[in-house]
C-alpha cells in the first residue's frame, strides 16, 4: 500500500471508498492486497448497496434474512445487480417480460408493488374508492381474479406501505364526503 494510504486507519479508508462510485471501488481493489481485502468489507457494501437504493432509487428485493444477516460478498452482488438494473433502466433496455391487463371500473389514484409478489391498486370515483391486492404470481398464471378488495366511503388521495416482520401496514388518505 502506498505510504499515504498507510497512514489511514482502514475505518477511514473505509469511509472514503463508500463516497466512491461502485465502479471506482471494484477498481481500487485492484491496487493491492490490503486495499482488496477492505474492498471487500461488509458494511462497505452495505453502505453502498443504501446508496444505489437511494441515489438510484432501484427498488430492492426483499429478503427472507435481513441484510446484516447476509455475507459480504452475497451483498456485494446485490448492490451490483441493484447498480445494472439502474443502469438498464436509464438506457432503456429494461422491458417487461409481459403484460396483463386489469381492468378497473374507476380511475387508479396509487399503485405499489410490494416484495416483488403484490400488487396494490388504490382506483376511485367522485363518490367511492376500492382497494384491490392481486398476487402477481397468480396474475402471471391466468388468473385475473384479486386476492383481496376493501371499498372506502370517498376518493382514495394517496397512501404509504410499511413492511414490518409480520405483515404490512397500509396507511391511507381517504377524502371525506362531507365537509
Amino acid at each position: 500500500m502506498p505510504s499515504l494510504l498507510s497512514s489511514l486507519t482502514e475505518d477511514t479508508l473505509i469511509d472514503i471508498f463508500a463516497l466512491l462510485a461502485i465502479p471506482d471501488v471494484l477498481r481500487i481493489r485492484s491496487t493491492c492486497k490490503t486495499l482488496n481485502l477492505l474492498t471487500r468489507d461488509k458494511l462497505l457494501w452495505i453502505r453502498l448497496l443504501r446508496a444505489v437504493a437511494v441515489d438510484e432509487n432501484v427498488p430492492l428485493p426483499l429478503h427472507r434474512k435481513s441484510i446484516d444477516s447476509l455475507d459480504a460478498s452475497q451483498i456485494e452482488a446485490l448492490t451490483l445487480r441493484a447498480l445494472h438494473l439502474a443502469q438498464d433502466w436509464a438506457r432503456g433496455i429494461v422491458q417487461p417480460r409481459s403484460i396483463v391487463r386489469l381492468d378497473l371500473p374507476r380511475c387508479i389514484t396509487w399503485v405499489r408493488v410490494v416484495s416483488a409478489r403484490w400488487l396494490l391498486v388504490a382506483s376511485s370515483d367522485a363518490y367511492v374508492s376500492s382497494l384491490i391486492c392481486w398476487d402477481i404470481n397468480a396474475v402471471f398464471k391466468g388468473s385475473n381474479e384479486p386476492t383481496a378488495e376493501c371499498f372506502f366511503s370517498g376518493p382514495i388521495k394517496t397512501g404509504e406501505i410499511e413492511m414490518q416482520t409480520d405483515g404490512l401496514v397500509v396507511a391511507l388518505a381517504v377524502e371525506s364526503r362531507y365537509e
